[in-house]
Order: structure tokens, then C-alpha cells, then sequence
């Protein structure tokens, strides 16, 4: 055990220095696709004049983030994200490389520089997952040593049971925790918005909590820890404040508008309508009534018109506004002349249904705030049809309340996932599979319409 308490800051070095690799390549996936964008458009005639093998491969660069239905595309896509993962282990290494040979002295006397760079570096572009995995083996050793020291022999009754007891983790403690608690703490404190397991600083060290968060400043009397049955253990809370209400995300974006109103929204995606066959985008309800939520819904369909660009406007076909529903229909539209309103669109395949084990999942979104660009975040809660109270979200003239809904959060602490002006927009995943809708946001989360549910409702498909 004493040569395992020496390797295990070298591995803990290592997937860390792993995962900035990893950060720093998919950042170069995520941005390098606007750079080449810009650089074809300025050099139209240079990029016409290339090859047909540079051609794939500059569109292979204008699209990294996506993967490509094409296998001989998909190809290019996985070496070129191999060579940035390459360029960027290496990079990392050789910016850290007197912290690497500190850390590896006990183990190789006297490492050379190019000895350091290369080698880290090539462990750091391909060996994260095993990283991963290997110290995810020495954590469960010594959480089985810890846990040995802290097991009460007397409450164990069978073998099984104090194999399931050792082999159960802390986020698996956290989250039985939330599942039995999080009925009656939402009972007893109506101000809960969200209950989420999270790792977070409490007590001096970060450690795996209940996380709660609060619509308000009140918090005193939100209990410190929460019990688990059966168990003398609790587990801890972490309390955050004041996310603010909840609002829904129309104006000031620059996609689509309501006639004769400051009110915008977002171009979520096009959909083709089985009933006729037509042409429509699919966005928020919220955008085409105003940002009002009490409205005749036959008065909307029947008066109702949506600019799609400063020469055209459109009707409301479909309205849908209550039963946990805030979309609509707008056109029909010309589907080749408007899918350059939102390049994702074209995109976009089918959706799929979310399930427990996409917490975590990273996801695209694109956003009208301050121009067109991508942003990126993960998914952090997806309630069940009627778990806890609902999420409430507020219009200009009332309040709505909604269960089942997506809950998303932006990787970066600079910039929320999404803002004003994003209503509509569209949640998907890495293969382009559209998950949400996004109907609104507070200070920290922002919140979607499983798309899937939408399409139901509106017998239609993404085209």
C-alpha cells in the first residue's frame, strides 16, 4: 500500500495534465470550425482552386465539432481531432515539464527534456481513458480500505451485504440521498428549485454533496446534511441562493421577430408537417404571442404574422401553450431560402429520448446574443413527467408551470448557456441528435422542451 500512496499523485498528475490536453483539443475542435468558415469565405476562389482531397478536408475543418455520416469524412475528421489531440499532449507537456520531472523522480532518476515531452505528451493525447480508469481502480482500493475502517460489523447481516456496502461509491450515496429526500424537501421548502448531486468545497475540502438551489436568499433553515435509511451515514448539503426567477428567453435576439414588435426569438430548426407535407420553423409560443402567456391561442393563429426577414412574413400555423408545452409553428416557408437562417439546422438528425445516463452529456446550442456563435454546456437534471413541483417560468403577463423539462448549464462560469433572444433554439448532442427546445433560463441554468415531445405534438419531423 505504501508504493500505492507514492503512485497515486504521479497518476492523479497525469490525468489531470490528461484532461487539460483534452480541454485544450476540444476547444481547438469547437473554435477552429469559425476560423476555416472565415477563411473560406474571404478566400472563395483559393479554396474552389484545391483539390478534391483538400476540399473534403477543409470541410471536414469547417464542421470538426459534428461527426460525419460520410465514412471517408468521418475518417479525416478522427485523424485530424488525433493530431490535435497529438499537438496538444504534447504542448502541455512541454509547458509542464518541470512539474512532470519532479513528479516522476522517485521513479526515473534523470529524465532528458525531449524524453519528458514526447513521452508524457503521447500519454496525455491517448491515455486518458486508461488514466481514468487506472486511478478509478486505486480510488475503489482505497475507498474499500476507508470504508472497512467506518463499516459497523454489527449492523452487517451477509456477505452480499457488505459487498454492496463496499462496493458502493459516494455519488451512489449522494443520489439515493436526493431520491429519498427530495420529495419531502420540496413539502417543506417551497423556494427548492432544483436538487441535484454535485462536487462541490463544503467544510474545508470538496467532496460529493447534495447540492440545493434556491429560487431565494432564504436558507436557514435548509437542513446541513440529509439522512440515508438504514444507515447511519449523511450526507452533505450545499446551499446556492438567489437563481432568480426563471424568464422566458425572448428578446433581444436577431433571428426571427414578431410583426410590429421589439419581440424576437430564436430559429430553432425546420420541420416538415405531416398533415400537409409543408415547410415550418419551430419555435417558441412565447415569441409569436408577445412573450405573454394568457392570450387567445385562436385569436394568435387567425391574426398573427412573424418576421422571418425584412421581405416576409409568415402566419402561425400550430400553436401549443399549456399542458407543459410553449412552441408553435411558423409558415410554411420556403425550406431551401431559409435554411441559411441557422447552419445547424441543415444538420440536425433525429431526436432521441433522454435517459438517466445522459447527465453529464455535453451539449451545442447556437445563440443569437451579441451575434451568431456556438456555445457549449452539459445536461444536469432531467426530471420525470411530475417530479417535484415543476419548474415555473414567467411571461410578461403570468406564470407557467413545467414538468419533464431538460436542464442545462454552460461549461464556462464567463457566460450562461443561453440568454434573451434564444427562445427556440435548439439543445443536440455531438452527433447532431436534437434533445430540447429551449424555452427560458435564470442566473445559472437554462431550461428545454424534450423535442421529442414537441414533434409528437405537432404530428411533424426535423427536415
Amino acid at each position: 500500500m505504501a508504493y500505492l500512496d507514492k503512485l497515486f499523485p504521479l497518476i492523479v498528475m497525469t490525468l489531470a495534465f490528461a484532461m487539460v490536453s483534452e480541454r485544450l483539443s476540444n476547444f481547438l475542435k469547437l473554435y477552429l470550425p469559425a476560423i476555416f468558415k472565415l477563411l473560406s469565405a474571404s478566400n472563395r476562389s483559393k479554396v474552389s482552386a484545391l483539390d478534391s482531397m483538400s476540399k473534403k478536408s477543409f470541410f471536414v475543418l469547417q464542421n470538426l465539432h459534428l461527426k460525419q455520416a460520410d465514412a471517408e469524412l468521418e475518417i479525416i475528421r478522427e485523424r485530424i481531432i488525433l493530431s490535435l489531440s497529438l499537438f496538444s499532449g504534447i504542448l502541455i507537456a512541454g509547458l509542464f515539464e518541470l512539474q512532470i520531472k519532479e513528479a516522476v523522480k522517485e521513479f526515473w532518476k534523470e529524465p532528458g527534456y525531449f524524453q519528458i515531452v514526447f513521452g508524457f505528451g503521447i500519454l496525455f493525447s491517448f491515455g486518458s481513458k486508461f488514466w481514468h480508469d487506472l486511478l478509478d481502480l486505486l480510488l475503489f482500493t482505497k475507498n474499500v480500505r476507508r470504508r472497512l475502517g467506518d463499516v459497523n460489523l454489527a449492523e452487517i447481516e451477509s456477505a452480499d451485504q457488505l459487498s454492496e456496502y463496499l462496493q458502493t461509491n459516494d455519488q451512489q450515496i449522494v443520489k439515493r440521498a436526493i431520491e429519498e429526500n427530495s420529495d419531502w424537501l420540496h413539502r417543506e421548502f417551497s423556494n427548492i428549485r432544483l436538487i441535484l448531486p454535485r462536487y462541490e468545497y463544503i467544510n474545508g475540502l470538496y467532496q460529493h454533496c447534495v447540492a440545493i438551489y434556491l429560487e431565494d436568499n432564504e436558507e436557514q433553515r435548509i437542513p446541513a446534511y440529509l439522512p440515508i435509511s438504514g444507515s447511519s451515514k449523511k450526507v452533505p448539503v450545499k446551499v446556492i441562493p438567489d437563481l432568480g426567477p426563471v424568464q422566458a428567453h425572448s428578446k433581444p435576439g436577431e433571428v426571427i421577430k414578431l410583426s410590429g414588435s421589439s419581440i424576437r426569438g430564436a430559429f430553432g430548426c425546420m420541420v416538415r408537417d405531416y398533415e400537409d407535407s409543408k415547410s415550418y420553423i419551430l419555435t417558441c409560443a412565447h415569441v409569436v404571442t408577445g412573450r405573454k402567456c394568457e392570450v387567445n391561442l385562436d385569436e394568435v393563429l387567425n391574426t398573427t404574422k412573424v418576421d422571418i426577414d425584412p421581405e416576409e412574413n409568415c402566419p402561425v400555423k400550430k400553436i401549443l401553450f399549456d399542458g407543459g408545452f410553449d412552441c408553435a409553428l411558423v409558415g410554411p416557408v420556403n425550406s431551401s431560402k431559409h435554411s441559411n437562417k441557422l447552419s445547424r439546422s441543415k444538420a440536425l438528425r433525429k431526436p432521441r429520448v433522454l435517459s438517466a445516463n445522459d447527465i453529464g452529456t455535453d451539449v451545442y446550442v447556437e445563440v443569437n446574443s451579441n451575434g451568431l456563435r456556438w456555445r457549449r454546456g452539459s445536461i444536469v437534471h432531467h426530471s420525470k413527467e411530475k417530479e417535484g413541483k415543476g419548474i415555473e417560468v414567467n411571461y410578461d403577463d403570468g406564470k407557467k408551470t413545467f414538468h419533464g423539462l431538460i436542464v442545462a448549464e454552460s461549461e464556462s462560469l464567463a457566460y450562461k448557456l443561453t440568454d434573451r433572444g434564444d427562445s427556440g433554439t435548439i439543445l443536440y448532442d455531438e452527433e447532431g441528435q436534437a434533445l430540447g427546445m429551449v424555452i427560458g433560463g435564470d442566473a445559472k441554468f437554462s431550461y428545454a422542451i424534450p423535442i421529442g415531445d414537441v414533434l409528437i405534438e405537432f404530428y411533424a419531423e426535423i427536415i
